[in-house]
């Protein structure tokens, strides 16, 4: 991610969540309307599955993205402005991380 300025993780952080949350929901709403499709005897297809795993793993992507750097940046930059932002991005997406498991 781009980062200019400290408070930009705070910004990075809330919209990696959005994101998120857009694709989960999207991720529901196939799952339902795949669930609409099948009968209780039929089973997932394979692209349906597969489309589920690369959603899934556009979420965590996303997430990572953010959360890498601010784990780099509150460990190692020298100003303590840059990781008291990088250490709330991080507490942010971890307990969201949570939440999403």
């Amino acid at each position: 991610p781009k980062l200019m300025d400290p408070a930009e993780f705070g910004k990075l952080s809330q919209q990696a969540m959005l994101d998120c949350q857009a694709l989960c929901a999207q991720l529901e709403s196939d799952n339902n309307d795949n669930n609409d499709r099948t009968t209780s005897s039929s089973r997932m297809t394979r692209h349906h599955a597969v489309a589920i795993l690369h959603q899934l793993d556009d979420i965590s992507r996303i997430v990572c993205n953010v959360i890498d750097a601010a784990e780099l940046c509150r460990s190692s930059h020298h100003d303590a402005t840059w990781r008291t932002a990088a250490d709330g991005a991080f507490a942010v997406l971890s307990d969201y991380i949570a939440q999403l498991n």
